[in-house]
């Protein structure tokens, strides 16, 4: 097929006529569909299976079998988010464990992650990281309590007969 730009139409006859004057004809057969097929499919793109969140593709028997293999005390009509929770509970009291077995610290076998975690802030405090108990500034860092609050604690355990214990 030939396109004539002057006259605005396509020109079937002229293929064969003449190729003599510079055009050289393109010959344009269509390929079978199995190549457009294997071309597509050979150029796409691969993604690689993810190992990011395998663990909550599993499904109930397998996550029996995970908290069972593990030694973890759970129910077979537990739901999946239970068993997913316990599940990552002791990979996360684990991490804590370790740590605390690296810095010395002796804890039960049955210690919560909160309670090790506690132990381990603990041991790795200064006493200007305990926590105040009593008064207007409870639960702050003795480090973050002013200056004059102190001094006048300091003040009250002077001058008074009955001062508070934990003060």
């Amino acid at each position: 097929m030939i396109y004539d730009v002057e006259l605005g139409r396509a020109d079937f006859t002229k293929v064969a006529e003449d190729v003599s004057n510079g055009l050289q004809a393109e010959d344009l057969r269509l390929s079978p569909r199995e190549q457009y097929t294997v071309y597509a499919v050979a150029h796409g793109s691969f993604k690689t299976p993810s190992t990011f969140n395998f663990f909550f593709d599993k499904k109930l028997a397998e996550l029996l079998s995970e908290a069972t293999r593990l030694g973890l005390a759970v129910h077979r009509t537990w739901a999946v988010e239970e068993l997913k929770a316990v599940i990552m509970e002791h990979r996360e009291s684990l991490k804590e464990k370790a740590k605390a077995t690296d810095l010395g610290i002796d804890f039960p076998t049955g210690t919560t992650k909160g309670n090790l975690m506690r132990l381990i802030r603990d041991s790795i405090n200064t006493p200007d990281q305990e926590l105040m108990k009593i008064g207007k500034f409870r639960g702050f860092q003795f480090v973050e309590i002013p200056e004059s609050y102190c001094e006048w604690a300091v003040r009250e355990l002077t001058v008074s007969r009955n001062p508070d214990p934990e003060l």
